[in-house]
């Protein structure tokens, strides 16, 4: 696992991406037990082979997004350093099936000192990648930084 990163350490522009994890049953029915929608679509593999469009059973748009949020977290780069999630914009290309498997590719698309002492805000553009190296998934987050400093002009130069 590597060391948290500070804010100023995040250099634009900076490709990181996760090891490769593959989408598991398993995975779609805890899911389903915790968000509450138990579609057949995503549980029912009879199901998904004759009525749903994908023709196989495929896991929740949300499942993928929370994977991959997941996965850029054991990386260890954000332990500890960062405070907030403020926002996000996030779409879905193709679908993702049970027994595909995902890898995360993120950078720093901007980042910028806010008025309060000691923090900083990045906004990282993501993309979740099959084993096809399909776009699966795609967008920004917005996320409230450390500072090693205490100063946003220090941090900013």
């Amino acid at each position: 696992m590597a060391e948290a990163l500070y804010y100023e350490d995040w250099e634009i522009g900076k490709v990181y991406e996760t090891a490769e994890r593959e989408v598991t049953q398993r995975d779609a029915e805890l899911f389903a037990e915790v968000e509450g929608h138990k579609a057949p679509m995503h549980l029912d593999e009879t199901y998904a082979r004759e009525q749903s469009v994908f023709g196989k059973l495929t896991v929740h748009g949300l499942l993928t997004l929370s994977m991959a949020t997941g996965m850029m977290g054991e990386m260890g780069l954000f332990d500890g350093t960062a405070l907030a999630f403020l926002d996000m914009a996030w779409k879905f290309h193709e679908p993702v099936c049970v027994g595909d498997r995902i890898r995360v590719r993120w950078w720093v698309a901007s980042k910028r000192p806010t008025s309060k002492a000691g923090r900083g805000i990045i906004v990282r553009e993501i993309e979740a990648i099959n084993q096809d190296n399909a776009k699966v998934c795609s967008g920004t987050m917005t996320t409230l930084w450390s500072m090693r400093s205490e100063s946003p002009v220090a941090a900013s130069a």
